[in-house]
């Protein structure tokens, strides 16, 4: 059993070497998190993907929005010498459904996607493809404008955290030890 699985993972890692030949960095990628904004409506996250292989790249990075959502995504990716695009795409992280229509161009050298209608607050996955000469590297930023200033709590929300408080205190003064 032992050997067997030793062959089976010198078998995988030939494999893995041989299919390396014909892509880029096909594992390149990341999670991009877009911030919280602490003044003003606009969040941002920046990417980043560079190739120690020349040959065609399939980068996939995950989308984390934070609420509240946005009402505006735009992605700006700038192509450095030797890098290509072909291709990108944005769907729900898992698949799942149909992909996020976008407007804007994807060229050889610069992609420039908007997404009008915004996204709402969770994880999606987006694809950007290319080819790539060893050493070469691409950058971008994903920008999201939110519908207004962060969600403000109810008076109802601190009149129970000021009841919570107030049980607390009291459990407190009624364990301590009392002094005669």
């Amino acid at each position: 059993m032992k050997k067997s699985l030793s062959v089976l993972f010198a078998a995988a890692t030939l494999a893995a070497a041989c299919a390396g030949s014909a892509w880029a960095d096909p594992a390149n990628g990341g999670v991009i998190v877009l911030a919280t904004p602490t003044s003003g409506l606009v969040m941002t996250g920046a990417v980043s993907s560079s190739f120690t292989a020349d040959g065609a790249f399939d980068d996939m990075f995950m989308l984390i929005t934070p609420p509240p959502d946005a009402t505006d995504v735009s992605f700006s990716f700038t192509a450095g010498a030797g890098i290509t695009f072909t291709d990108f795409t944005i769907d729900y992280f898992g698949g799942g459904g149909d992909p996020i229509a976008f407007t804007g161009t994807v060229t050889s050298t610069g992609i420039n996607i908007d997404i009008p209608g915004g996204l709402i607050s969770g994880v999606y996955q987006v694809d950007v493809k290319g080819s790539a000469l060893t050493g070469s590297s691409y950058t971008g930023t994903v920008s999201a404008t939110t519908e207004g200033a962060l969600p403000v709590p109810e008076p109802s929300s601190y009149l129970l955290l000021g009841a919570g408080l107030g049980v607390v205190g009291w459990m407190q003064r009624r364990r301590a030890p009392r002094r005669a």
